[in-house]
């Protein structure tokens, strides 16, 4: 049970010191392009829209198409998944945020600007790539543990197996060798009659 509740907490804090990092990346770009004043407008919107590119990527796509081996599936929704959130960050930009902010100078650009559309996909994209790569390396590392745990099991019945098969033919070959041996030496049979309950 406590096992449980320490990889829940470190779970936890997993998530919450990724999305910080996520944070501060996003923060430094606000200082490179010049949006700083305006950083928690924008994080406030755009967001939500980077979890659930993250999360709906790593936690459903992947072990429910990418882990069955279904790729076709797999790739046929995450593009239509990305072409929903990255339309989605761009209405919430264009319509809401900079109207709110009143930035002239992006507002005089057109709604379907491709090279904002390329830089929200690269943005959010790259975040849930490197999510579900490390989701990926986890239920790997897990895989090779049951992988090894299944050997274990298997080296151990084996053995068990082996132990069960050579007991009544040491047993057998013991009782033989004693009631051969007793005939001419009758001295030593004592010895061999006491030490055999310790061999066994």
């Amino acid at each position: 049970m406590q096992d449980i509740s320490w990889n829940r907490i470190l779970r936890i804090f997993g998530h919450l010191l990724f999305w910080l990092l996520i944070c501060l990346i996003h923060y430094v770009i606000s200082i490179l392009d010049e949006w700083q004043p305006y950083y928690w407008v924008f994080m406030a919107w755009l967001m939500p829209f980077d979890l659930a590119a993250v999360y709906f990527t790593a936690y459903y796509l992947v072990p429910e198409f990418l882990l069955k081996k279904r790729y076709g599936r797999f790739f046929t929704i995450l593009i239509l998944s990305m072409v929903v959130i990255v339309l989605g960050q761009r209405v919430a930009t264009y319509f809401v945020i900079y109207p709110q902010i009143r930035w002239e100078k992006a507002l005089a650009q057109p709604f379907m600007y491709l090279p904002y559309f390329w830089r929200a996909w690269i943005n959010t994209y790259s975040f849930a790539f490197l999510f579900s790569g490390i989701r990926l390396f986890g239920f790997w590392m897990k895989e090779q543990k049951r992988q090894k745990e299944l050997e274990q099991q298997t080296m151990a019945s084996e053995m068990a197996l082996l132990r069960s098969q050579i007991n009544p033919h040491f047993l057998f070959n013991t009782l033989n060798n004693i009631l051969d041996f007793g005939h001419s030496q009758f001295f030593r049979n004592k010895f061999l009659y006491s030490s055999l309950p310790k061999m066994l």
